[in-house]
Parts: C-alpha cells; structure tokens; sequence
C-alpha cells in the first residue's frame, strides 16, 4: 500500500446514523454469531466502535469474547510458512495458501474484504 492509497481511504465514507444503528441491532440480536475479523484490532475499533459511537449505543458494544481474529488464526495454523518468510498474514497471501482466488484489483473494498475473510 502507498502513502496515497492510505491517504485516499481516510476519506471513505463513514456508517451513517442508519447504517450504525441496523448494523448494532444486528450484532446485538445476534449474540450467538462470533465477529471474525482480519485483524479485529482495525475492524473493531476503526470501524464498529465508531458506528456504535455513532448512534451513542458503547455500552452495547460486542463483548471481546465475540471477536476472532482471522490474522491469529492464520499465525497458529502456519507458524512455519509465516517464521521462514515464505508467506505473509495478508488475506492474500492467506486465500493464495488455501488455493482460492485472491483479490486482484478489488484490494481494500470492504465488501470484498468480508468474502475473503469468510472464505479463509
């Protein structure tokens, strides 16, 4: 990534009030679903603890037993790979491990992030 792509991403667009307030009525109607992230330290609090900011509901943010972090996963499956350089905790480089496609030209889009991490 360059210093351009992560300056033109600070200008993404942020949850609206009603996108905040659907998606924390349907993390919290939905206790029994784990939140898978890579890494959950980005997606949770760059991402969703702004959102329940947002519509001024913290005090219901998932618990941290929720959260599962796909880029943990990844270091304790393929400790080996990671150790002697010969692949990264990137999603690609994880999606390419488990021989599926990688994101091509669709890097960084969160639609496509939430597939891919699915499909790890």
């Amino acid at each position: 990534m360059t210093k351009k792509f992560l300056k033109e991403k600070k200008k993404a667009k942020e949850f609206t009030s009603t996108e905040s307030e659907r998606l924390m009525n349907f993390l919290n109607k939905r206790t029994d679903l784990p939140i898978i992230a890579h890494p959950v330290s980005f997606d949770k609090d760059k991402v969703l603890r702004p959102a329940f900011n947002r519509v001024g509901s913290e005090k219901i943010f998932p618990s941290k037993e929720r959260w599962t972090c796909s880029m943990n996963l990844a270091e304790d499956k393929l400790q080996n790979e990671l150790q002697n350089g010969t692949m990264t905790r990137s999603i690609d480089d994880l999606l390419h491990h488990f021989g599926f496609e990688t994101r091509g030209e669709e890097i960084h889009d969160a639609l496509n992030d939430c597939r891919c991490t699915a499909t790890i």
